[in-house]
């Protein structure tokens, strides 16, 4: 799958996908990416003018190799740049350009749902330890079939240890954390001081001069 994304600054290709199809990287300057969920990820490595055919279209992309997930390739600002004036159609995800000579026409993919389940085909290949959940809202007043009884009842039979309130201490992890206490310390507590901000100017003022 190809996003084209106004919001990103650069061109971006799976790390996986350049694997699969062997393509020649180079090292690059770091680059910091921060992806849609609020993680930075690093980018080292990028591929240098790499064909790439869009609905009958030929194009040259320099594409940085980033672990994303969810695309195998996403064109940014790096490759609209490159386009020139562009007219984009966000009702009928339609963009249109001209591009060698030639007016270029793309049609975006309008079936969402066609996106989300090769989007999580695509997530499983790349990540074997992922977890999908089904979630469904259901009517108070919703009948329940019998089928749908017996299998529930089957799972909290199958997993009735998951339900019991816990007795010991949670499994040991890999990262265990803790906060460390001081021997036979009484709890904290201690009424706020609260006092106007130019007495707390003032305040600060003589610890540093006596520090």
């Amino acid at each position: 799958m190809l996003l084209v994304d106004s919001g990103s600054t650069h061109n971006f290709i799976q790390h996986q996908l350049v694997t699969q199809l062997g393509l020649p990287t180079r090292p690059t300057s770091p680059l910091r990416v921060m992806v849609g969920n609020g993680q930075q990820l690093d980018c080292h490595l990028v591929c240098e003018a790499i064909p790439i055919y869009i609905q009958s279209t030929h194009f040259h992309v320099d594409l940085y190799v980033l672990p994303i997930s969810s695309a195998n390739i996403v064109l940014g600002v790096q490759w609209l740049k490159s386009l020139g004036p562009v007219l984009t159609n966000y009702n009928m995800l339609v963009m249109k350009f001209f591009y060698d000579g030639n007016l270029v026409t793309l049609q975006g993919d309008r079936d969402t749902s066609i996106s989300s389940l090769s989007a999580i085909r695509r997530l499983g290949q790349t990540h074997r330890d992922v977890l999908y959940y089904h979630i469904t809202f259901l009517a108070d007043d919703a009948p329940s079939s019998p089928e749908l009884l017996i299998a529930t009842r089957k799972l909290l039979n199958k997993f009735t240890t998951l339900f019991q309130p816990l007795s010991t201490l949670p499994p040991v992890r890999d990262t265990d954390h803790r906060i460390h206490l001081l021997p036979l310390a009484a709890p904290v507590n201690v009424r706020p001081y609260r006092y106007p901000h130019y007495q707390k100017q003032e305040i600060e003022a003589q610890v540093d001069s006596m520090l």
